[in-house]
Parts: C-alpha cells; structure tokens; sequence
C-alpha cells in the first residue's frame, strides 16, 4: 500500500467513524501512551538490575540516589531489591497491558456492533428503488463481512500498531541514552529492513484483501442460492453442479486465506534471524568501543530485553500494516457505500394519518426504472374513494404491480403525485391505516402468534384473536397442539400454500387497517385454494377500502371498480361485470 493510498484510507476510516468512536479512538490512543511510559519504566529497571548484577558491590550506591537505604544495605540485599524492582514493574505493566486490551477488543467489538446497526438503518431508510439494485447477499456482505475486516482488521491494525510504535520509540530512546552509536545502528537496520518488506511483500496484501472480498461474496452467494432453491435442486438431480458452484468460489477463497498466512509468516522468519546477528554484531561491536567486558553487561542486557520486545513489536507493526492493507478493499466497498448513494432515501414523514376519511388520489403518474427505455408508469390519474372496493389488473409488464407501488409510497414517480385525504403520501405516515398482503409473503422461522404480530412488542390478545378469525384461520389453531405457539419453520415451509397466505392476511389484519391491499395474494394459488381464500377475502370488505391487484379477471369478482393497465397506462376504468361480458 503506497503512502498516498495510507493517508486516504485513514480519511475514509475518520469519515467512516462518528464523532463518538472518534474520541473512543483517541482514548484507545492515550492508553497507548500509558503503556508506553510503562515500558520505559520496566526497562529502566531491567538496565537497573543488569548493572547491579554485573557489579553487586556498587549495587548499594543505585538505591542511595533514591533512598537512604544505602548504609544498611549488603551487595546481596541490593541484588534481591532490584530483582524485585524489575518483577514488580513486569506486573505493573502487564497488568496494565491486559486491562488495556481487553477494554480494546470490547470498544472495538462495541463499536462494530454499532457500525452494523448503522448500516442496517441505512438500508431501511433508502427508497425501495434503491433496495431493488443490490442483491440480499451484497448487502449481508457488507453489514457482516466487510464491517468486520474494517473493524476487527483495520481499525484494530492502527490502535494495536499505534501502541507498539510507541514502545518501540520507547525502547529505541533508552538505547540512544545508554549508547548512542548501538542505538542508530539498530534503528538504521530495523528501517532499512522494515522498508524492503513493505515493498516486496505488504504491497500484495491489498491484491489478496481484493481477491478475498469478490470469493467471499461469490461464494456467499452460491451458498444462499443453494439453501433457496434446495427443493428444486434435489427433485431436479442438479446438486452436483450448484454443489460444484460453491466448492470452486470456496477453494479459491481457501487458496486466498492461505496466501495472506503464508505472506504473514514471511517477516517474522527474516526478523528473527536478522536480531541474532545483529546481537553477534552488538557484542563485537561493543568490545571494541570498551576495554573491560563487565561494562557492557548493562547494554548488553538491554539490548537482549530491546530485542526480546522489539522482535514482536516489530513482527506485530509490520503484521498491521499486512492487515490495513488486506482491509484497504472492504473499508473502501463501506465508503463507497455509504457516500457514494445517490437514489434517493426515505424523507422522514411530516403528519401521522390517524384514519383515512376521503380518497387516494394519483395525479400524472409518470415513472421509469433506471436503465429503461420505456416508461413503467405514463401519465397515469385514477381515484380510490373510502369505502370501495378496487381492482388493478394487466398482462405481465402492464404496469399494476409499479402503480401500486407508487400509490403506497414505495416508488417516488419522476413526474405526478399521489394524495390520500389531500395530502401528499410522502409528507404522511400511514402504514397505521394500511394493510399489505403480497404474493408472496415472508414468514418468520417462529410461531403462529409471532409472524401475526410481526414485531409488536407489544401484542394485543384481543386484536390477535380477531385477525385469525377474520383470516379464518381459527379451526387450524385449534389443531394444533401448541396452538397459537405453533411453530411453522422457515419460511413457513410447514404450512400449505392456502396456510401461509391466510397467515399473512391475519398480519394484515392484525392493526385491524382501513385500507386493505392485496398484491397478487392468491395467485400463486391453485384454483381451489384461491377460490376458498377469497371467501375470506370477501368477509372481510366490508366497512374496509380495498385495493386488489391480479393476474386473474375473476379474482375481481367482488370489485366496484377496475382499473385495466396496458403498457403502463391507464388503458379504461370498468367494472368486472363489463370486462367478463
């Protein structure tokens, strides 16, 4: 990773941080500093105890510069004070250290956590045109994956080479004081070779960290596709190739893994053997420059301590400039992410609609996909009075389901607008007003009470009993053995199809709405599961708006109202009486 590609990603990580994990970012750094400082004090009184050793007599006159306790001291008495010195500030300091990363890894870990949920509002609050563009699985890829190299790669790769540089500096000062010749030759040899592994080896991090982040979504996908389509794999005898699919993606993201392992290893080989000789270096070195051999035993023994930190110190910075680069891809996939969006998001609504009292009314509707070349919507304007019931219907790429989707707010049409009561939908929140039954709901791997209630955290037994009757749903419950505690697995993969619908009729039902919308809710049905289902449907029109949208002409059977779409305009408005005759 180049110097210029260093400082940008240290700006996309600022920008990526908000103001409070910024300063939690700074504290991290200040206990750095602390533990810093801590070094230098074990150090000092490994020198300490290297000088005394080496020469116990004048081991009394150490302790006098501090203390009086020089006249009562014996050579052997200093020895054991200083031994003692130096093990008390080994655990002062790694008591320190321990404190240190375990409140690292759980403010690193917490900040993740919220760096998640962040992203996960992003997405909620985007237009659902901005949902459609990306795929389920480059989204989970990005909340899960990418937040996690991001974090726990480079943002643990900075606090962590923050700390050590400093007690590298730390140790480099306390050589400089005891020999300033030993220390330059040490820091001259520790860049110089610093400097050729990050050109020959921490350069390729960023092509594996890329390489990593493409398998691993590749091979992400094929694994959710395996899963959704495991039915139909199994009865069509296609496993071996959806299996082959996964194995290939998976084995390149093995070989990639093994390539970031294998270049890890690599610096740590050359600095181990590069500290021994210069340790023989350091000895020669050192006998030159002194005639008596007893008064480099005090350098001697730092050094051994220098190198004994400063090899892993060394290993673990150049280990963290291997990770910030491997995390350069995915912190610049979140940047792009989350800066780069230019579909507009959800605005936050203005005026809460406690009932619906008038119409719905769209005016103008004129609306194209990205990248089309025809209009989905052109110059569409219908009414929808209170109390009636409508229809929406159309050949495959009429037009219906868009129309829909604009009048309930989900699409923002390029021209035109959508008013319910004289109100402007986007200056309104009305989901309390309005229930939605789609073609094809989603159920929660839970219980029958679960998916009816959705999220309430609050359920209503009452309103809860009321929607499974009105969904009819009252004598399958009573079947059941654990009731309305049933669970119906993922997807409700337990259920029929005529099961699954009347549980997502029951959701509907649940905030017992005035405005009804049914998106091709029977049409996945057979003949005879729909036509019972819109018995039910049928209960529950009256006193309710309803809109209908279907394939089928005589699911409209009960309808005021239709709509006939046709190449996304509004082609007649009739009645079901008149388009069956």
């Amino acid at each position: 990773m180049r110097l210029s590609n260093f400082f940008t990603t240290i700006h996309k990580i600022r920008w990526l941080l908000s103001t409070k994990q910024k300063m939690q970012w700074l504290g991290l750094g200040v206990l750095s500093l602390i533990s810093s400082g801590l070094e230098m004090v074990t150090a000092g009184t490994v020198v300490l105890f290297a000088q005394i050793l080496s020469n116990p007599e004048a081991g009394p006159s150490y302790f006098d510069r501090f203390s009086g306790l020089s006249g009562s001291l014996t050579p052997q008495g200093a020895v054991l004070w200083a031994a003692l010195l130096c093990g008390g500030a080994y655990t002062l300091k790694n008591s320190f250290l321990l404190a240190e990363v375990f409140y690292q890894n759980k403010t690193l870990q917490h900040m993740l956590t919220l760096f998640r949920m962040r992203l996960l509002t992003m997405y909620q609050k985007r237009s659902y045109l901005s949902f459609l563009s990306k795929s389920t699985t480059h989204r989970f890829e990005v909340i899960e994956n990418n937040a996690d190299q991001f974090f726990l790669l480079g943002m643990k790769s900075l606090v962590s080479g923050f700390s050590e540089l400093m007690m590298a500096i730390v140790l480099f000062a306390l050589i400089f004081y005891m020999n300033a010749a030993l220390a330059f030759y040490i820091l001259t040899m520790t860049t110089g070779l610093m400097l050729i592994l990050y050109l020959t080896i921490m350069s390729r991090f960023y092509h594996v960290g890329k390489q990593w982040q493409d398998v691993s979504l590749e091979a992400r996908q094929k694994l959710l596709e395996f899963f959704h389509a495991f039915k139909e794999i199994t009865l069509s005898g296609r496993a071996a190739f959806f299996l082959g699919r996964y194995a290939a993606f998976s084995q390149q993201r093995a070989q990639t893994k093994a390539r970031e392992a294998t270049l890890g290893e690599v610096p740590k080989l050359i600095l181990e053997a590069t500290f021994v000789g210069m340790a023989v270096f350091a000895v020669w070195f050192l006998g030159i420059q002194q005639d008596n051999m007893q008064a480099i035993y005090p350098i001697l023994g730092l050094y051994v301590y220098a190198g004994f930190r400063l090899i892993p110190t060394t290993i673990r910075l150049t280990g963290y400039g291997n990770h910030l680069a491997l995390a350069k891809p995915f912190i610049d996939r979140l940047y792009e992410e989350i800066h780069a969006d230019h579909t507009p998001h959800i605005e936050p609504k203005k005026t809460v609609l406690s009932s619906f009292k008038d119409s719905i009314q769209s005016h103008h509707l004129t609306f194209t996909y990205p990248g089309a070349q025809t209009k989905a919507l052109d110059d569409v304007s219908l009414t929808i009075t209170k109390g009636s019931c409508v229809g929406i219907v159309g050949t495959t790429g009429s037009g219906k389901s868009t129309l829909l989707h604009a009048i309930l707010g989900l699409l923002m049409p390029q021209k035109g607008h959508v008013h319910i009561d004289n109100i402007p939908t986007h200056n309104i929140d009305w989901q309390n007003v309005l229930g939605y039954v789609p073609q094809a709901p989603y159920l929660l791997d839970a219980s029958i009470a679960d998916n009816v209630v959705f999220g309430d955290q609050n359920p209503d037994a009452t309103r809860l009993t009321r929607a499974i009757h009105g969904a009819q749903l009252t004598r399958f419950v009573e079947r059941q053995k654990q009731g309305l505690l049933t669970p119906i697995g993922e997807k409700g993969v337990r259920l029929s199809g005529g099961e699954r619908q009347r549980i997502a009729i029951a959701r509907a039902l649940y905030h017992e709405p005035e405005l009804l919308v049914l998106d091709e809710a029977t049409s996945a049905l057979d003949h005879h599961t729909e036509r019972q289902l819109m018995k039910t449907i049928h209960t529950l029109l009256e006193g309710r708006t309803v809109i209908m949208v279907a394939h089928r002409l005589t699911t409209l059977s009960s309808c005021d109202q239709i709509f006939v779409m046709d190449n996304g305009r509004l082609k007649k408005t009739t009645t079901y009486e008149a388009l069956s005759s």
